[in-house]
């Protein structure tokens, strides 16, 4: 979309709010190199906090700088400090509703773990259950709990390990993964988990396919002379796929289309809050979870469910100095960490920005970037 055409569209979102288009200058904070969705996403807190905002929108600015709003001065950088304000005011609402989630889960009863992979499990249900769909793929960064979540529900529906469902991890060749469909071709739920490269490997793809779709019955083959195969060239395959992975390779709409597809994301806020969570369920000491809310933040690259398992080991093994042990282990961003510390001094996001690409050479797209995964954290 041209920049004209985005400019277009974002008045008509200031006129929806009742924001006069006027007291934006557009064409300074609309980049062309962004896509439309991407301006918006920058621009709309600041149209709502300029909607909303107590003594924020043209009446304050024009007591600041004239009668009237419309002969504003500098008003760029005012609008700039406008949007810095409403970020920290924003941060601050958010900090406090987590330490209410958090004392929610410690102290009463909560069903934050069900929320957050609602959408998952209900598909999981769905492909169990379905005639039609054959496969599922969920996708999400390393230890968010995709492989664990997906036992649990197998198990929550009343399968078992062996019997209704079975599990390939690692990497696998096209033979080894034709035989171990073979050997579970009879009406299971099969679970490839983080099979590494997989979706790269043609053969692969090739072999699949024809496992979850078909006209009436679903025939795998796999034509070889080598005396590895040890099974038929062909079979009938009833079961059904479910992939578990971290990331998916371009151009997989033959599989995808195929297929559920989920992928798992959460903010930083929602892991601690799943960390309690896990923590209640599993009888790890809430101390364990308290340790890493206090030394973690956005900039956390670990910062997943494997870590509160690490630490809590660490803890565990060593009652007296885990925490100077476990401290080591949780690694930053120093890019995020330079960018927290950049909003906290500045008055406005312009200032940040111009520091930002100075300090780190990186362009105004990669300020937005970064600022854009610092949500609900305080600056």
């Amino acid at each position: 979309m041209k920049k004209s055409e985005q400019i277009r569209h974002l008045k008509e979102i200031s006129l929806s709010y009742k924001v006069p288009t006027d007291l934006l200058d557009w064409e300074a904070l609309v980049d062309e190199k962004l896509t439309f969705s991407e301006n918006k996403q920058l621009l709309i807190s600041l149209i709502e906090t300029l909607a909303t905002g107590e003594q924020t929108t043209t009446e304050k600015i024009g007591k600041q700088y004239g009668k009237n709003g419309n002969t504003i001065k500098n008003e760029k950088e005012e609008i700039a400090r406008v949007e810095l304000d409403g970020l920290k005011k924003e941060a601050e609402l958010s900090e406090t509703e987590f330490e209410k989630a958090v004392n929610s889960i410690k102290f009463e009863s909560s069903q934050e773990l069900e929320n957050y992979y609602n959408i998952t499990n209900k598909l999981l249900e769905t492909l169990t259950k379905s005639d039609k769909i054959n496969g599922m793929i969920l996708q999400g960064g390393a230890g968010l709990g995709k492989s664990f979540n997906t036992i649990k529900k197998l198990a929550d529906l009343g399968m078992k390990k062996g019997n209704d469902f079975e599990i390939l991890s690692s990497y696998v060749t096209p033979l080894e993964l034709y035989k171990f469909l073979y050997d579970n071709r009879n009406n299971k739920i099969v679970i490839l988990d983080d099979t590494m490269g997989f979706f790269n490997n043609k053969i692969n793809i090739g072999i699949v396919l024809s496992a979850l779709w078909g006209e009436g019955k679903r025939i795998i083959h796999y034509h070889s002379s080598s005396a590895k195969l040890e099974v038929p060239q062909s079979f009938l395959f009833d079961s059904k796929i479910i992939w578990c992975v971290n990331e998916l390779p371009k151009n997989l709409e033959s599989v995808k289309s195929r297929c559920f597809y989920h992928e798992l994301k959460f903010t930083y806020n929602e892991k601690v809050k799943l960390m309690y969570e896990i923590a209640k369920i599993q009888k790890i000491e809430f101390k364990v979870v308290d340790f890493i809310k206090e030394n973690s933040d956005e900039s956390t690259e670990n910062m997943d469910f494997r870590l509160l398992w690490k630490i809590n080991e660490i803890y565990k093994a060593n009652p007296k100095d885990w925490k100077e042990i476990a401290i080591v282990g949780l690694c930053k961003d120093e890019k995020l960490i330079l960018l927290k510390q950049l909003l906290k001094e500045s008055t406005t996001i312009m200032e940040a920005e111009k520091k930002w690409c100075e300090k780190t050479q990186m362009c105004r797209k990669s300020f937005y970037t970064y600022k854009g995964k610092i949500g609900g954290v305080k600056v």
